[in-house]
């Protein structure tokens, strides 16, 4: 009786032919997962802009505040946490090793305050940042930032195109890694933002991501996707080149609706900066302005 069998050679192409199909498809597969983390990023930055509306509906139609230590008032997720009620939504899936938490565990004497041991929501997990352009607004006559209200809606003329809420942060937990606000400083301008502490306020393309810049150590991507949510409630989901589109450049400065725009520099040049700046009402990049 004769036995048959596969030939050393038969066994060898049949290996082979797993290999590359398995060297297809595994970057299919790693590609439908981030798509898939993306989306439902995509939804938690929705569910935290109706989030904030219903939050300014209660206050005046005044926007929360970044909550940074000064301001005493926590950071903008534990402001508007009673409308959300749901921790796991102020967490983007591509970090979840770094989740946030709604808690009050910070004990810190507020500078200005006087209160000791005051006890307010200060988590700076979970990887989305508030538009630092929005901390507050001191035009209305407050001594600083510090006791400023938000800004008021009607403040904004274009809502739709002004962004709130946007990607940021790493997953270390370390002072670099916190993304609890979002700079209006372009990541691309790795030479000028080099030394910059830290690179977990920038924004964060941290979806396709296919280039990255080494900033204390962190891997800032400049080439990526990220998910942004604008004042009208509506996300999406931009290039950082998108996110930082320079107003309509004339005369060799940028100017949109006939009011001339800076630079990080606060230079009224389409030149790029020098400086991490985001506080600035009238910066170059369209969709941070808030004027």
């Amino acid at each position: 009786m004769q036995r048959k069998a596969f030939t050393l050679i038969e066994l060898l192409v049949v290996i082979a032919i797993i290999a590359i199909l398995a060297a297809i498809l595994f970057p299919v597969f790693a590609q439908a997962r981030d798509k898939a983390r993306s989306i439902a990023c995509l939804s938690n930055t929705k569910q935290l802009a109706l989030g904030v509306i219903q939050y300014s509906q209660d206050y005046d139609e005044l926007l929360p505040v970044a909550g940074y230590n000064a301001q005493c008032r926590g950071r903008w997720q534990w402001q508007i946490f009673p409308y959300v009620k749901n921790q796991q939504v102020f967490t983007c899936p591509n970090i979840s090793q770094r989740p946030w938490v709604a808690n009050t565990n910070n004990n810190f004497t507020c500078p200005n305050s006087g209160q000791t041991g005051l006890r307010v929501g200060q988590n700076d997990k979970g990887g989305y940042g508030w538009s630092y352009a929005l901390q507050a607004d001191n035009g209305n006559g407050a001594s600083s930032l510090d006791n400023a209200p938000g800004f008021a809606l009607a403040s904004i003329q274009k809502p739709a195109d002004t962004i709130i809420i946007g990607e940021t942060g790493f997953v270390p937990n370390v002072a670099a890694a916190s993304g609890w606000a979002m700079m209006a400083f372009d990541p691309r301008l790795t030479a000028t933002a080099a030394g910059f502490s830290q690179p977990g306020l920038l924004a964060q393309g941290r979806h396709n991501t296919e280039q990255t810049f080494n900033m204390q150590g962190m891997p800032v991507p400049i080439q990526g996707r990220l998910n942004l949510v604008f004042l009208d409630g509506h996300a999406k989901n931009l290039t950082l080149g998108q996110l930082f589109e320079v107003a309509p450049v004339v005369g060799g400065v940028p100017v949109e609706d006939g009011i001339t725009l800076v630079n990080e520099n606060g230079v009224a040049t389409a030149t790029p900066g020098t400086i991490v700046n985001h506080t600035r009402p009238n910066i170059r990049y369209r969709l941070l302005n808030i004027y």
